[in-house]
């Protein structure tokens, strides 16, 4: 892993260094989505695998807690139609 870091004259990592250049490309990224990646339908993938990736190394137990705690399930929030149906003459 710290193969990945640049290191300065005395070999000490840049790791600072290198999360602020990470976030500052990150921000361009954010400004021009369009203009960063183009057309390119499998970059953007990519990136937005590894963006998510990233949200969930960084987050800290309790923002996880919080993230699975509040997330909506696919149940609660798609009624099949007939459902939907039935919903509706009840209310007329």
């Amino acid at each position: 892993m710290e193969d990945l870091f640049p290191k300065n004259a005395d070999g000490k990592l840049l790791r600072q260094r290198t999360a602020h250049y990470l976030i500052e490309q990150m921000g361009f990224v954010v400004a021009n989505p369009t203009e960063f990646l183009g057309n390119d339908r499998q970059l953007r993938y990519k990136l937005l695998q590894q963006a998510k990736s990233l949200a969930v190394a960084l987050e800290e137990p309790f923002e996880t807690l919080q993230r699975l705690a509040f997330a909506v399930s696919k149940e609660d929030t798609f009624l099949p139609s007939d459902k939907l149906q039935q919903g509706y003459r009840k209310a007329s």
